[in-house]
């Protein structure tokens, strides 16, 4: 079951920001219930197709099956997942925002990194128990510890090997060289990504290697994304789908005493092969299902809301609701781009009776600025020299008694 829930949040995470709610409770049912048991079964179950492997007949004069290598759902859990994403993002189009009109990125800044670090966190524990669950390794077997050292070692290379090449002008985007901490973030899930599928089966250099690996190729991926004109908020395509192509891909090489490095034989090799194929297999099933379930939605219903829905917020013009009561109470006053925005506020009575809404300067057009009431000039001067904030970062974002910071 949390298997079957950790692919629907993946992909749920890519398209947030402008999907539709009925997406929400359309789409998982299919994904998750419906189509993830059945691929799961291929590699889970030792009557998968690919749990029993491909015959390597014919090539040695032998007959012998090389199952595939994947002990905590590299292929059916990120590869099918970031591939429906990938499909759901390309059909679902980017937010209004997040190309300017010359085709260049902009870059949204979440709302609280505090807070994205305390979710890593629980994607982090949760996922040392996947990556050594699905194969049925439980307790304190040498096999689970094994995997859950290799998993440690991997998340912890992918972090320093992102977050440092992401130094480097160009190897991720071009908005910032400085010290970042979700790209740490993102470099480490997609260690433990890549890892999945080898970590009870290789050594601990091996995991290093293949976690360096895997934090250094997420900015490549994450920046092919920018390139092709995909917005994923999260990297969800870069993290899963990508860190779980390298994980099908190095681990076979790793494998203690049977793997490509040791023996280099040709089981070795039609381990390889194998999961070569499941890699194909599962990124053109989540190819498909997505594009059918998404395509469908778009049919029958709304795929995605309105451009004055994304503007002002599903949380209010949706639910009828701000995301954030608390901070929402203690605004004095904001600064709106967008006349639609203004007018609904205005309208809805969601602002203090004080509020003042006041033109932006054309650098920061289409944002969402918090000011403080009367208008704290200073704060809008220096927001004229940073990116443009995201218009989903409305006055119920941030209490205007602290500064503005990113």
């Amino acid at each position: 079951m949390v298997c079957a829930a950790t692919v629907s949040s993946i992909v749920g995470a890519a398209l947030s920001e402008r999907v539709a709610f009925n997406a929400f409770v359309f789409y998982p049912p299919v994904v998750s219930g419906l189509v993830y048991p059945i691929a799961a079964h291929w590699s889970i179950s030792s009557n998968g197709w690919l749990a029993k492997g491909i015959s390597s007949a014919g090539i040695n004069g032998t007959s012998s099956n090389s199952a595939i290598l994947d002990g905590g759902g590299c292929g059916s859990i990120h590869v099918f997942a970031g591939a429906v994403a990938a499909i759901g993002c390309y059909m679902l189009k980017p937010r209004s925002s997040r190309f300017d009109s010359n085709g260049k990125p902009r870059d949204i800044r979440g709302h609280s990194v505090p807070m994205t670090i305390i979710g890593s966190a629980i994607i982090f524990f949760g996922m040392l128990a996947l990556n050594i669950s699905q194969k049925g390794f439980y307790a304190m077997s040498n096999m689970a510890v094994y995997g859950l050292m290799n998993s440690l070692i991997a998340a912890a290379a992918g972090g320093v090997a992102a977050a440092n090449l992401a130094k480097i002008p160009g190897c991720k985007n071009q908005f910032s060289t400085k010290w970042n901490v979700l790209t740490t973030i993102n470099g480490m899930l997609s260690g433990l990504v890549a890892i999945s599928a080898s970590s009870m089966y290789i050594e601990p250099y091996a995991a290093l290697i293949i976690g360096l690996v895997a934090g250094m190729m997420y900015n490549f991926f994450s920046g092919l994304s920018f390139y092709c004109k995909f917005d994923d908020p999260t990297d969800c395509i870069a993290v899963h789908l990508f860190g779980g192509m390298l994980g099908l891909l190095l681990g076979p090489f790793f494998v203690k005493e049977t793997g490509i490095l040791y023996a280099a034989d040709t089981d070795s090799f039609m381990r390889l092969v194998t999961n070569l194929v499941a890699f194909g297999v599962y990124s053109g099933l989540g190819l498909i299902v997505g594009g059918v379930v998404f395509g469908a939605l778009e049919m029958l219903t709304s795929f995605r809301v309105p451009r004055e829905t994304e503007k002002i917020g599903a949380d209010i013009k949706i639910h009828g609701e701000p995301a954030y009561p608390l901070l929402f109470d203690e605004i004095s006053g904001a600064a709106h781009a967008d006349k639609c925005t203004k007018e609904y506020h205005q309208q809805e009575h969601l602002c203090v009776e004080e509020t003042e809404f006041v033109d932006i300067p054309e650098p920061v057009k289409e944002a969402v600025v918090p000011v403080e009431s009367p208008l704290a000039f200073e704060r809008t001067r220096q927001l004229m020299s940073m990116p443009p904030v995201s218009p989903m970062i409305r006055d119920s974002l941030y209490p205007t008694s602290k500064p503005f910071r990113y």
